[in-house]
């Protein structure tokens, strides 16, 4: 499967003939009834713009990509800063970061969809009614995560009220630094070994990922050995219900 996204977007202002800019249209609050592709939107009144990738092609559309992985292009093993702001081009993979997720989860009541795919080219996903983050004063907590309903296993439900830890910035519930252990950040609780999205990916030829460092989903790929191949993660206001 071949989900390499290939986007552009013309944000310069038109200019008119007369020589004044054209009407700048109003900011978007999410992804709602928007282009597929690069959007530029504004969760709440008090945030400034940003720029995320919309997508329209998958359950309606309307979805806001959080995560996107497909080939091992970007590094996911980072600081806090980076998982702070977010890394990685929009278009291919990327990580949205911490800060412009709560934003946009705390703005309304956002879904969470989670695409999945293993070396064999099974898929499955994951779908939650409800997900929201806290802000960075509460180490971006889990916060919220409703019901579950897909065949990928409800693997992301032990990870609930915890708060996310990177190698730089324990915040696990264990003796180990989770995050240096498996070699890439996320909401860790007492165990450093369920489920982690961001874990390392394995290229194709690659000897497998050992230890539980992979890109895992409990359920569907548990480890210790082996790493998915497509993780994406996209959220939407449940109002598109």
């Amino acid at each position: 499967m071949h989900w390499h996204l290939d986007c552009s977007l013309d944000i310069e202002p038109q200019l008119l003939a007369n020589g004044g800019a054209a009407a700048v249209p109003i900011t978007p609050a999410n992804c709602l009834k928007q282009q597929h592709g690069v959007v530029r939107i504004r969760p709440r009144s008090n945030v400034e713009p940003f720029f995320v990738f919309c997508d329209q092609k998958v359950r309606n559309g309307g979805w806001t990509m959080v995560v996107n992985r497909y080939d091992g292009s970007e590094d996911f093993n980072r600081k806090w800063a980076d998982y702070k702001i977010g890394f990685g081009p929009l278009t291919t993979e990327f990580f949205i970061g911490l800060d412009k997720l709560h934003q946009i989860t705390s703005s309304d009541n956002y879904e969470l969809l989670v695409q999945l795919q293993n070396r064999k080219q099974e898929l499955r996903y994951a779908l939650y009614d409800h997900f929201s983050i806290g802000s960075e004063s509460e180490q971006y907590r889990l916060n919220v995560l409703g019901d579950y309903h897909g065949d990928a296993a409800d693997a992301l439900r032990d990870h609930t009220g915890k708060k996310f830890s990177t190698h730089d910035r324990v915040n696990d519930e264990n003796e180990q630094n989770c995050a240096a252990q498996q070699s890439g950040a996320f909401w860790y609780g007492g165990s450093c070994n369920l489920t982690n999205p961001f874990g390392l990916y394995q290229r194709l030829l690659e000897r497998d990922v050992d230890g539980f460092k992979g890109i895992l989903w409990r359920g569907f790929l548990n480890g210790p050995k082996g790493s998915l191949k497509i993780v994406r993660m996209m959220v939407r206001p449940r109002a598109a219900l």
